[in-house]
């Protein structure tokens, strides 16, 4: 009898930390505008597509740093 366990044939996807823009709720918990989340690559796709989580024209932009 075996004791090694069978590979598996669907791939783990891949992930994407992704920063929310409005209220989300990810496996059946609240999260707040502004909080970072892991999620897969397809989910972060959707996330950016309903306009759930910040994209390069939605973030806030940053402050130059002061040159002394």
């Amino acid at each position: 009898m075996s004791t090694t366990k069978p590979e598996t044939t669907a791939k783990a996807e891949e992930t994407e930390k992704v920063k929310l823009a409005k209220p989300h709720t990810h496996e059946g918990k609240d999260y707040a505008p502004g909080q970072e989340l892991t999620v897969g690559k397809s989910t972060a796709a959707w996330l950016r597509k309903v306009g759930v989580v910040e994209t390069a024209q939605t973030a806030a932009p940053t402050a130059p740093a002061d040159k002394a």
